[in-house]
């Protein structure tokens, strides 16, 4: 996959909801990607759980479009750090397995 795909992107994210920080995980970030793979992004937001639904599909909606599926998850600090050392939760993988993308400083 382009690297300017992923900026274009993160980017997008970035100016839409100000994140913590967005991971690539899934197969682009663990390098088995094949043609066909979608890019998997897990964004931690400071908001709560209130209202996120209608974020999702903001940003969803504002994302550029580019030639490869997107699967995108938010999720927020307090939600991260109860499920990222987990074994089997999505956000464990994505812990063990992603590339941050962007984090605030």
């Amino acid at each position: 996959m382009d690297r300017a795909v992923l900026d274009t992107l993160c980017e997008a994210v970035v100016e839409q909801i100000h994140p913590r920080r967005v991971l690539l995980f899934g197969s682009q970030a663990r390098g088995d990607a094949r043609q066909d793979s979608d890019i998997d992004l897990l964004v931690i937001e400071d908001s709560p759980k209130q209202g996120r639904h209608r974020r999702l599909v903001e940003l969803r909606r504002s994302l550029p479009k580019v030639q490869y599926g997107i699967d995108l998850v938010l999720t927020d600090q307090e939600e991260w750090d109860r499920w990222s050392d987990g074994l089997n939760h999505l956000f464990a993988r994505a812990s063990r397995e992603g590339r941050v993308l962007y984090e605030r400083r």
